[in-house]
């Protein structure tokens, strides 16, 4: 993308620092009862031990932004954002991000 290495590596420093600053508010872990509950879940389901959740990815398909246009263009060439969730061994949501 023409931009230098170190340029990149500072760049991925701040975002990686910004993340971490803010990471108590994304990522909260089920309580014991629910973890335990989940990784019994997913054993009996799939025989997968100490599995606490899923993670998995979506680009929804959005209406083109006017401002940073190109930054919402996806790999497969349209405007999108993308969701990702956390769920359980019967596939609900373990967090909704606020």
């Amino acid at each position: 993308m023409g931009y230098h290495k170190c340029t990149v590596s500072r760049v991925v420093a701040q975002v990686t620092d910004a993340l971490c600053v803010r990471m108590r508010r994304f990522i909260v872990w089920p309580n014991e009862e629910a973890r335990r509950r989940s990784m019994e879940g997913f054993f009996g389901v799939a025989g997968f031990p100490y599995v606490v959740g899923c993670v998995d990815g979506s680009h929804i398909r959005i209406q083109a932004p006017s401002v940073d246009e190109p930054a919402f263009v996806n790999r497969k060439g349209f405007h999108s954002i993308n969701m990702q969730a956390v769920c359980d061994h019967q596939g609900i949501n373990i967090r909704f991000f606020p």
